[in-house]
């Protein structure tokens, strides 16, 4: 009996160490806000749900290097996390944002895997201040440069013969 006990317990940790984890990013599996979202900063512009929010800000994240500068608005009762684009970009030419700023902000909005709303902006004016932003052309492709359109050419295409590619 103890030896089937044994057997049973070898099996299940072969089983358990032999399963796929699911990858994640970042230092032991910790992944940042942004991440969670599984939306593409550069990419995931859809012009399809390109919508205006207007509201105040509740939060402001455009320090440090690593992700996206974000602002959470508060519209209509939800919040709305504002996708600003790379921080490096958005220090440099963006307008000054603070908590309590009224905004409207024009862009694609999305859901996230993570639950939250997201807008990715492209376009931003500050109410209170009175300054403005665009960091996306009306295609959506971004003015930091990467866009899709820049990564999506057209291949080009060879004509079959009889099953055989002809040249």
């Amino acid at each position: 009996m103890e030896k089937g006990r044994s057997i049973i317990l070898l099996t299940l940790i072969i089983l358990a160490l032999l399963s796929p984890l699911p990858a994640t990013a970042g230092w032991f599996g910790m992944e940042s806000e942004w991440e969670k979202s599984g939306l593409d900063l550069t990419t995931g512009y859809d012009q399809n749900t390109v919508t205006s929010v207007t509201g105040h800000l509740t939060r402001v994240d455009i320090e440090g290097a690593a992700g996206p500068a974000l602002a959470v608005l508060q519209h209509d009762g939800e919040n709305v996390q504002l996708v600003l684009g790379p921080k490096n970009y958005w220090r440099s030419k963006g307008i000054p944002l603070k908590p309590g700023d009224e905004i409207v902000a024009r862009g694609s909005i999305a859901l996230g895997r993570d639950g939250k709303t997201y807008l990715i902006v492209q376009q931003l004016s500050n109410s209170t201040t009175g300054g403005e932003s665009r960091l996306r052309a009306d295609s959506g492709t971004p003015a930091w440069g990467g866009g899709a359109s820049e990564r999506q050419r057209p291949m080009q295409m060879r004509q079959l013969r009889n099953g055989r590619v002809g040249r």
